[in-house]
């Protein structure tokens, strides 16, 4: 694919990877498509957790305002409700590679926008249906939780101390993850149970 051959291009061709990084806002415009959407999801996921450096501000910006809008709201719905189906889990998927390639910054940041993406990443975690047997997103995004935990502990201990205004929100997104998750990891009814594989 053309993102995969930038990686490849030395840097003294700027002008390339500029015109190869004009296909991205087109990509994220085919996610609304329904016809595009399994390769514009596979490509996005793809290039945010591997070479999340090929995208500008500007794509995050877009990749971001992507998740405030009513088509997102509906398929997010769909997938904490319990639709498990492939184009399902690879929204959720997609949402944790963004949240993953950016963990920094929505632990710094105090705005509203970055709240609320938080709190859906959170949500993850509280989708329809027992984790692992019937929860197909539960694992990864409990895999970001940890990562956020992670990358929070890290920058608290190599900041100044007068720097940390980010800190208590920080944390609040931290104790209500672990709240939903301490409410998933209870074993189901023993009739439940026992339908599962061993």
């Amino acid at each position: 694919s053309w993102v995969w051959f930038s990686q490849r291009v030395s840097t003294h061709h700027d002008e390339l990877i500029r015109s190869l990084r004009e296909l991205i806002q087109p990509t994220i415009a085919a996610l609304a498509e329904e016809e595009l959407y399994e390769a514009a999801v596979e490509l996005l996921s793809d290039i945010l957790s591997n070479y999340s450096g090929f995208l500008t501000e500007d794509h995050y910006k877009s990749l971001f305002s992507l998740f405030e809008t009513q088509w997102s709201h509906e398929r997010y719905q769909r997938l904490v409700e319990g639709d498990f189906e492939f184009d399902s889990i690879q929204f959720g998927q997609l949402m944790l590679a963004l949240g993953d390639s950016k963990v920094e910054a929505l632990i710094h940041s105090i705005d509203t926008r970055s709240s609320r993406f938080l709190a859906r990443l959170r949500g993850l975690l509280s989708a329809r249906g027992f984790p692992v047997s019937e929860d197909k997103i539960f694992v990864a995004a409990l895999e970001f939780w940890s990562t956020y935990v992670e990358t929070l502990t890290d920058s608290i201990y190599s900041e100044d101390e007068e720097a940390k205004v980010w800190v208590s929100t920080a944390t609040s997104h931290v104790l209500e993850a672990i709240s939903a998750v301490w409410q998933r990891v209870a074993y189901p009814a023993g009739s439940v149970l026992a339908g599962w594989d061993s």
